[in-house]
């Protein structure tokens, strides 16, 4: 007798049911882990190619507000007493949460960021958290100061000598500030960072076409790029080489401190273009960015602090050939020749005025009043330099 057959899901049919169900489960958790581990990879390449320092606060000689107490801080105690101070005679400016990040172009093309070379750029940015503002001063680079170890150079040699670290203690020392934060930047990755933006618009005068143009034949050599030359004045589009020979003019009227302007001027070119870009743009930006910056950030910091360019409101000035945003100022220096290895230096007149104006600007403090170290500082230039001539300037080109 011929034996008819159930065709449904036997117990046997549900048992390999559940099994291919099981082996698909588990070949998505597979497929999870693998996406898991290759982002993982790719954050860490990414974290690689930044050169990253390891900077200790205690070396940075943090100055905390109070003038009585000269003596460098950890960053704790010089935020607490930036924001927290209480003194009747310090403008309501003074509580604003405030974030110091000093910027250094170094006279590199793909080589050394970290140490050996002259900071051929030194700029501060601050930003007011409290308001999201933000003001960039530039510190001239051939200043007369303190370097952070007892002597006295131009101030660009702190980095040579001992790298970012020891700039920062440079610049904290002898303004009282309180940078723990810095980016260091060469020739080549400010020349992506512009082209990854689209370039800048920069105003180009007579004198300025030539020396531009020789810039450009010389870092292209150097970085083994072709380059587009610049062939009239007014303003026009610069790419990323054309506006990184533009920071490097300095033989016009003006000297190094019309050059500082200009690339305070590239600066809010960079910042007003990135705040024109899509994420997507400011992603690639930050990309050309990371393998050739040495910095105090971490991948995550840094990505947060591009990523806030949308909301910062950085104060410009009206006319950077004026060239007012820089310090030592007009009226607390002297330019001179010093003669043996010093040569020709800027030189405050006094480092004590120089640092007031600078917390005036930066910070709304008024009445501030330079510590001790400053005034130490401030004593010995003076007393160093007192029969120093000043040099006038004029239209010639300076060398």
């Amino acid at each position: 007798m011929r034996k008819t057959f159930d065709f449904g899901e036997s117990s046997g049919d549900s048992g390999n049911h559940k099994k291919r169900k099981m082996r698909w489960v588990l070949l998505v958790i597979e497929l999870a882990i693998l996406a898991f581990v290759v982002i993982l990879l790719y954050v860490e390449l990414k974290v690689e190619r930044i050169q990253k320092a390891d900077i200790s606060t205690e070396n940075l000689q943090v100055t905390e507000e109070d003038p009585s107490d000269s003596a460098g801080v950890t960053m704790d105690s010089a935020e607490k007493s930036r924001s927290d101070r209480t003194d009747s005679d310090v403008p309501t400016a003074s509580q604003d949460q405030y974030r110091e990040i000093a910027l250094f172009g170094v006279d590199s093309l793909e080589g050394e960021l970290s140490q050996k070379t002259r900071s051929d750029s030194i700029m501060i940015l601050c930003i007011n958290e409290t308001k999201n503002e933000a003001k960039l001063v530039s510190v001239y680079r051939d200043t007369l100061l303190n370097l952070g170890d007892s002597t006295y150079n131009k101030c660009n040699a702190a980095y040579a000598r001992g790298g970012p670290e020891q700039a920062i203690r440079m610049l904290n020392s002898n303004f009282d500030l309180s940078i723990t934060d810095f980016v260091t930047i060469g020739f080549s990755g400010l020349t992506d960072v512009i082209n990854a933006l689209g370039g800048v618009e920069i105003d180009i005068d007579e004198r300025e076409l030539s020396h531009i143009n020789d810039y450009q034949l010389t870092m292209s050599q150097e970085l083994g790029c072709d380059y587009t030359e610049v062939t009239k004045t007014g303003l026009q589009t610069l790419d990323g080489l054309q506006a990184t020979a533009y920071c490097r003019i300095r033989y016009t009227y003006g000297w190094d401190y019309r050059r500082a302007a200009r690339q305070r001027e590239v600066m809010y070119q960079i910042i007003d273009k990135a705040k024109q870009a899509s994420p997507s743009t400011l992603a690639k930006v930050a990309n050309d960015l990371f393998p050739e910056v040495y910095t105090s950030y971490d991948l995550t910091n840094l990505t947060s602090d591009i990523s806030k360019v949308y909301d910062i409101t950085v104060q410009e000035e009206d006319d950077p050939s004026s060239m007012k945003n820089g310090v030592p100022r007009e009226e607390y220096r002297i330019q001179a020749e010093l003669g043996n290895s010093l040569g020709d230096c800027v030189i405050p007149r006094s480092l004590t005025d120089n640092a007031k104006w600078l917390h005036s600007y930066l910070f709304g403090e008024e009445n501030y009043t330079p510590s001790d170290t400053v005034q130490e500082y401030s004593d010995y230039i003076d007393a160093f330099t007192k029969d120093a001539v000043p040099e006038e300037m004029t239209e010639a080109d300076h060398t």
